[in-house]
Order: C-alpha cells, then sequence, then structure tokens
C-alpha cells in the first residue's frame, strides 16, 4: 500500500480518538470460552474508509474486502463479515456522535473547520414504505391486536413443544415481537399527526405508514408526493466539511434553521458567524433567532412583484 494512500492516513487519524467508550460494551464470561472481539479501531476505520468511497452498505463492505486494496490492508487479507459491521454501527449510536464532535475539533484545531461561513440546506430523502403501507387508526388497532394474539400463541407453542424446534420457535418469536413494537410505534406517531391536524375530519382522516412509522409524506421537486424525511445539512463553506445533520419529519424548511444553528454548537462548540441559505429558510422568525445568536443571516427573498 503506498505511504500517501488515504487508508493509511484513516488508520493514523483513528488512533488519535479515545475509544474507551466502545470497548466497555466488550465482555468476558468466567468459566466459558469465547471468541476475540473485533478492535473497534478497526471497525471504525473500515466505516470510515468506506465512506470516503461513498460505500455505505455492510453487505457491500464485506464483498469488497475481496478486492479493494485499502479495505483488503486493514483486514490484514481477513474479511469482517457485514453482520458484525453493522451490529457495531447499530449498537454504538452515542459512542459515534462523540467521535464525530472529536473529529470536527481535530479538524477545526488544524483549520479545516473555521465556522467562518455555513451554508445551510434541506433535502427530502425518500423512504422505503409504499403508499399502500399507510393505515388509519380503525386498521391500525386491529393490526395491533392481531400482533399480540400471535405473540401469546407462539408463547403457547413454545410451552407445549418443550425444547423441540426451540431454535425455530425463536425466530418466529423475534419476528412477532418486532412486529408488535413496529405497530406500537406506528401508534404513537399516528398520534402526533393527529395532534397536528386542525379540524376533526382532518384527525380522522390521519393516516400512519405500518412498515415505516416515522416516515412523513412531503412533495419533492417533480412535485410528487412520497413518504419521505427531511435531512438538514450544514456545511462549513471553507473547505465543504459538514458540521451538523439534522433529520425531520416536517416538510417545510422554514422551522429548521434554528434547531440546525444549534445542533452545530452542539457538535462543534460554537455558533458560525455567518450562516447562508436559500428563500426556504427566509423569513421573520429565522432573522430575529440567528440575529439573537450573533449569527449573521444571508437568505434570499422572493421577488417583489412590480405593478
Amino acid at each position: 500500500m503506498p505511504e500517501n494512500h488515504k487508508v493509511r492516513a484513516i488508520w493514523e487519524l483513528t488512533g488519535q480518538f479515545d475509544l474507551n467508550g466502545f470497548l466497555k460494551k466488550i465482555k468476558s464470561q468466567e468459566g466459558r470460552s469465547g471468541r476475540a472481539a473485533w478492535d473497534p479501531r478497526l471497525l471504525l476505520s473500515v466505516w470510515l474508509y468506506a465512506y470516503s468511497e461513498h460505500v455505505t452498505s455492510a453487505r457491500e463492505i464485506e464483498e469488497m474486502m475481496e478486492y479493494e486494496p485499502g479495505l483488503m490492508w486493514l483486514a490484514g487479507l481477513g474479511e469482517v463479515n457485514h453482520h458484525t459491521l453493522s451490529d457495531f454501527r447499530a449498537e454504538h449510536p452515542a459512542e459515534l456522535k462523540k467521535l464525530l464532535s472529536e473529529l470536527l475539533g481535530l479538524l477545526s484545531k488544524e483549520g479545516f473547520v473555521t465556522l467562518e461561513c455555513v451554508a445551510h440546506d434541506g433535502t427530502k430523502i425518500r423512504a422505503q414504505a409504499g403508499e399502500d403501507s399507510f393505515r388509519r387508526e380503525q386498521t391500525l388497532q386491529r393490526q395491533i391486536e392481531r400482533a399480540q394474539q400471535m405473540v401469546e400463541e407462539l408463547d403457547k407453542e413454545g410451552e407445549a413443544e418443550g425444547t423441540g424446534g426451540a431454535r425455530r420457535q425463536a425466530a418466529r418469536r423475534r419476528v412477532a415481537e418486532h412486529r408488535k413494537a413496529n405497530l406500537k410505534l406506528a401508534a404513537e406517531e399516528l398520534e402526533k399527526i393527529r395532534a397536528a391536524k386542525k379540524t376533526a375530519d382532518e384527525k380522522a382522516a390521519a393516516r400512519v405508514s405500518l412498515t415505516e412509522p416515522e416516515a412523513r409524506q412531503m412533495k419533492h421537486g417533480d412535485n410528487a408526493y412520497a413518504p419521505s424525511y427531511n435531512v438538514q445539512a450544514s456545511t462549513d463553506a471553507a473547505h465543504s466539511i459538514v458540521v451538523a445533520v439534522e433529520l425531520t419529519q416536517c416538510s417545510s424548511d422554514g422551522e429548521s434553521l434554528l434547531p440546525s444553528m444549534d445542533k452545530v454548537k452542539e457538535t462543534v462548540g460554537q455558533y458560525p458567524k455567518q450562516a447562508v441559505t436559500d428563500g426556504g429558510f427566509t423569513n421573520q422568525d429565522s432573522i430575529a433567532d440567528l440575529q439573537e445568536r450573533e449569527i449573521d443571516f444571508y437568505g434570499s427573498l422572493p421577488e417583489l412583484a412590480v405593478k
């Protein structure tokens, strides 16, 4: 591997982080043999390198380890399966968030993040949920009752079968419990949707996705409506480094600027000196809120009709 290859820089970078938070979840059990745990620094380096190559899928990373030089170098010609990679990312949200702050702090120290000017914008990301997954309250309640009944039936079957087919029974129960939990989340999200409606008819007509409850119907640039999320990103203009990301359920960008600037401060430790946005964020509240935080606000205004 060439000395100037970026994979070496990523490996050196991860060696400067405090990874104790990742190590706390690695445990041994007295009297039982186990397997060696993967080094958190290695897994973190693999993910950072994959992101730099625009790869975000654990399965794709596993496949690339058979031929991609950077990943082969990191793994020592070994292989990290996609379950290990996926679990590492899913089980350490707080540690990864803290690591992001440390990384941005390091970049700030080296002069790559200045916060002289932050450009902010939002983009809508389509969810996996389909239009036919949306249901009203009555249908949702029937689905919840059915899921609860399924869990109870599986419990009875397990007691009757004893130890036979335990693995298959446990797998079926996990699926049933997951569906039950997802439907419970759907009920909670439906209440949020109903609370935002003004009239009784609107509340009665409110629907939620049973497969992706947190998604909301949003209008896209092609004028199509689809289950989506609104991603808000703040980028330091000096070297185009993302310093904050927020995921919202609100289709409009109008109320998203202040929370995003607060997110910048939470992540980097201070507010930017300037914020630049488009007209979707330019309103009286945003102007007043940023002025209160001593942030110079640059946003476009709609053209005034000339009579």
